[in-house]
């Protein structure tokens, strides 16, 4: 298996463990997040401020969105939402 995204890539684990690689998938992670490519947050309002959303704006849509879960359907498409959802 092959986990790809941007200019980075990882094997899996037959292949990590021929090139001598532990742990790839952290080792990409860390490479990422240094280039800026992902960020990590920890709560919803450092995930709005980090892309530069408005805070009020960014936590009324999670709000909107947690309300679909509750009720287990998505009001903007009708789609089912899995029984074991729960929201953020």
């Amino acid at each position: 298996m092959i986990i790809s995204g941007g200019d980075f890539a990882a094997a899996g684990n037959k292949m990590q463990k021929e090139a001598g690689i532990q742990d790839s998938a952290d080792l990409m992670l860390a490479d990422m997040l240094k280039a800026g490519s992902i960020k990590k947050s920890v709560t919803l309002e450092e995930i709005a401020k980090s892309y530069n959303i408005p805070a009020d704006v960014f936590l009324a849509e999670i709000k909107r969105l947690n309300a679909f879960v509750d009720k287990k359907k998505d009001g903007d498409f009708g789609c089912m939402i899995f029984p074991e959802a729960k929201p953020t």
